[in-house]
């Protein structure tokens, strides 16, 4: 009767560290914290999503830490054509929360590539 974890499930070790923050966690809907995350494991996430979506990764023009998570800003090639200097390419902004699940993403705009950004240089 005293030990109710499944079989298999080692127990939990008590370290000496300190515990942390509300800020440097965050709950993953059982009640549970998870670890927030760096902004290496961030980018790694940005890159999965565009996987998920199809888009070929291009580059990374912003990561921006903010209070409830991550604003990542990326180039996706979202249209290939030959040659490349006429892909289309897009600009992602994804909002990820502490431990990197999304939030939500938009696209703020798009260009082909051979005649750059009109939008914000001209």
């Amino acid at each position: 009767m005293g030990d109710e974890r499944d079989e298999g499930t080692p127990p939990r070790k008590r370290t000496g560290q300190a515990t942390r923050s509300a800020t440097a966690t965050s709950s993953n809907g059982d009640g549970r914290r998870r670890r927030a995350l760096g902004g290496r494991e961030v980018l790694a996430v940005a890159r999965g999503l565009a996987d998920d979506l199809d888009l070929e990764w291009e580059t990374l023009s912003g990561l921006r830490r903010g209070g409830e998570g991550w604003t990542v800003t990326m180039d996706v090639v979202e249209t290939p054509r030959v040659p490349s200097t006429t892909d289309v390419v897009a600009v992602y902004e994804v909002d990820l929360d502490d431990a990197g699940d999304l939030l939500g993403y938009r696209r703020l705009r798009h260009y082909v590539r051979g005649r750059g950004d009109n939008e914000r240089y001209g």
